[in-house]
């Protein structure tokens, strides 16, 4: 353990930076008025599981190298053939399946300790309406968080990090020092003051709004009246945030002050300014261009912590890894490291009437998302489409009546879910003709119920009869 920076991950998952090169994931979904699919995916082969690599599940696979989005210029289908090797680390494949559950799970992402797998999960409904097909699909990016269990954790990441921070600073700084304020000011304000970050970062991320310092602008005010309420002033005197060296030196002034008060000499004397920069520059805080000598002492006493507290830096990453992802996210490596990437599109039989993806065409929806969306419950794809039976409605009723999201709509809201009315226009197909529902009009005018308004039989045959 080269540097142990309880406070750093904290901070980078407050402002969620990222600058490496993504991981590209891509998928080309076809579903047909059948319930059958085609399916193409492109992804990290690293990331992919092994029994999704087996020829024998796809129609083709191959290995490509990488390529962004926009580097794309027709389908993953016409990738040319490849072999797995350092310059194609990436796999591809397509192919038909008779129905979603014969898709492949093509993602799934291990979770640290016996916590459960994050995973894309795909829940497809196909609903025969006799004249109008309905789809529904929802593909979701699990993540493994609840509110209530991110709270647990962290707590229990306290209880582990707030003695290795006693112990790391104690040895390192000695018997000469004593450290108790600031363990008590690590407890009493450091620890609350990250908790209140971790729910804004989470109630953000509720509301599907990714908690980005520079493009969410109610999520930068929370964190500032945060770190406000606790003494850390982070704007300037007309209320705009600070940037760049005006927001350094103010977080260094407030944690040198920290570290000022919190550390004492037994014998009475300030803390040196030399110790307090030695303890800035472990924490990354230290001057632009300051040299610093590794490994510090604070370096060092902090792997003689981890040895002697957990059995080493194995045990001490098995012991915080399932925490830190808990309160996280089974995608939280990306806040240090590359995002995942995800372009998904799904073509639709008939016409798409709701989905939460943005629209292609009448058919087509994409959606474009990395995987520190799914946090913390998840990123959900919906789309549902009407495909109307028009050569069955034209037989049926002489003319194209459903000719329109909207009459097909109508037609779904009065039959999806009255079961006798369905039966009743089953009978119409297997006749030709629309006789049983005006049998089934005539019965309910003799019934002796009286309606205050047209009943779904009669407001069935309106709309299937021709203007």
């Amino acid at each position: 353990m080269k540097r142990w920076q309880w406070a750093g991950l904290t901070v980078a998952a407050t402002l969620f930076l990222s600058g490496c090169e993504a991981r590209i994931f891509r998928a080309e979904t076809v579903i047909h008025d059948d319930g059958s699919l085609e399916r193409a995916v492109y992804q990290p082969a690293d990331e992919t599981p092994d029994d999704v690599q087996q020829a024998d599940l796809w129609q083709q696979i191959t290995y490509s190298e990488r390529a962004d989005h926009d580097k794309f210029t027709g389908p993953i289908s016409e990738l040319p053939y490849a072999a797995k090797d350092k310059d194609h680390p990436y796999f591809a494949a397509w192919g038909t399946f008779a129905s979603a559950e014969k898709l492949p799970r093509t993602f799934v992402r291990k979770t640290p300790g016996k916590l459960p797998d994050a995973e894309l999960r795909v829940d497809y409904e196909r609903e025969d309406l006799v004249l109008v097909v309905e789809h529904r699909w929802q593909e979701t990016l699990s993540d493994i968080v609840t509110l209530d269990d991110m709270r647990a954790a962290r707590e229990q990441l306290a209880e582990v990090m707030i003695p290795l921070a006693r112990k790391t600073f104690q040895d390192a700084l000695g018997d000469e020092y004593d450290v108790t304020l600031l363990v008590q000011w690590i407890e009493n304000t450091g620890k609350p003051w990250l908790f209140e970050l971790s729910d804004v970062i989470f109630e953000n991320a509720a509301r599907h709004e990714m908690p980005n310092w520079d493009e969410n602008e109610r999520f930068r005010t929370a964190v500032l009246e945060v770190c406000a309420r606790y003494g850390l002033e982070l704007r300037d005197d007309s209320g705009q945030p600070l940037e760049d060296e005006a927001l350094r030196r103010t977080m260094q002034t407030y944690v040198r002050d920290v570290l000022a008060k919190g550390i004492r000499r037994r014998d009475g004397e300030p803390v040196s300014d030399e110790t307090i920069e030695q303890v800035l520059g472990w924490l990354d805080m230290a001057e632009p261009g300051t040299e610093t000598e590794h490994p510090t002492r604070f370096e060092e006493a902090g792997e003689k912590a981890v040895a002697e507290l957990f059995g080493g830096p194995e045990a001490f990453e098995d012991a915080v890894k399932p925490l830190a992802t808990r309160i996280l996210g089974a995608y939280s490596d990306e806040i240090l490291g590359p995002d995942r990437s995800f372009h998904y599109v799904l073509e639709m039989p008939g016409d798409i009437i709701e989905t939460n993806g943005t629209l292609l065409s009448d058919r087509r929806v994409r959606w474009t998302f990395t995987g520190m969306q799914a946090y913390p419950f998840g990123h959900r794809m919906a789309c549902r489409s009407l495909s109307v039976q028009r050569d069955l409605v034209r037989e049926l009723c002489g003319a194209d009546v459903l000719d329109d999201r909207a009459a097909a709509l109508r037609f779904v809201n009065l039959v999806q879910s009255d079961d006798a009315l369905r039966e009743a226009l089953a009978a119409c197909v297997e006749q030709r003709s629309l006789q049983p529902l005006s049998d089934r009009l005539d019965a309910e005018s003799t019934d002796g119920v009286t309606r205050l308004n047209e009943s779904a039989t009669e407001a069935l045959l309106g709309l299937l009869k021709p203007k």
